[in-house]
């Protein structure tokens, strides 16, 4: 039962990475006074508090976002804090988090990651000579036409950005109820576990007991 229940978890954090990359920072309060860092004057400033989660959008036009920390009264409750960056698997993106420091700025700078790869794979070169022509045309008279494509620097990523506290100095705030189900689940398992086991071997012997019982008669 413990090893299911393991391999369900497993399954499922499998499934949110292969879903969205992510990219953490975390950091503890008081902020660090040695190191002062200030946005650009002419750079537009957005906000985020705590609990809260910001949806932008960066582009290669539009590369960098800062971000000042509006803590509403959090930050006398919480030492700890983590600032978590998701966007789609569909996106090649490299994101980095520039840490907060005081007085509470932080920038996310994102750049493409790798190539794209090409709208028509050039399968025909592994064709026989002859017949690359019709390869050719059924491709171009099949196929939609694309999107004007776009070049290897160019991108554009929704990106989700949310600040929360850690609890305990490790678990961030969004994972107690995953972590509350999973440790009821397991009390309830520990628990139920060998009541069905007995359950089954009663029925077990009922069973044998029936057939010997059977057996001798026949005899």
């Amino acid at each position: 039962m413990f090893k299911f229940l393991y391999l369900v978890l497993l399954a499922s954090l499998a499934a949110i990475i292969a879903r969205a990359d992510t990219e953490i920072v975390n950091f503890h309060l008081p902020l660090s006074k040695d190191t002062t860092v200030y946005p650009p004057l002419d750079n537009v400033i957005h906000t985020i508090s705590p609990f809260e989660t910001v949806n932008l959008n960066l582009t290669d036009i539009s590369p960098e976002q800062w971000f000042s920390l509006d803590w509403k009264d959090q930050q006398d409750k919480y030492i700890s804090w983590t600032l978590r960056a998701s966007w789609p698997a569909s996106s090649p993106t490299r994101i980095q988090i520039l840490p907060p420091h005081s007085p509470g700025f932080l920038l996310i700078h994102a750049s493409p990651l790798s190539p794209r790869f090409p709208y028509h794979p050039p399968l025909s070169r592994y064709l026989p000579s002859f017949l690359r022509p019709l390869f050719n045309f059924l491709l171009r008279t099949t196929q939609p036409v694309p999107a004007e494509r776009k070049l290897d620097t160019e991108f554009e990523t929704p990106l989700h950005l949310t600040l929360e506290p850690l609890l305990l100095g490790v678990l961030p705030y969004t994972a107690l109820p995953a972590v509350k189900l999973i440790l009821v689940v397991v009390v309830v398992a520990g628990f139920g576990v060998p009541y069905v086991i007995k359950g089954l071997e009663g029925a077990g012997n009922r069973v044998d007991g029936r057939r010997r019982k059977e057996g001798v008669k026949e005899e």
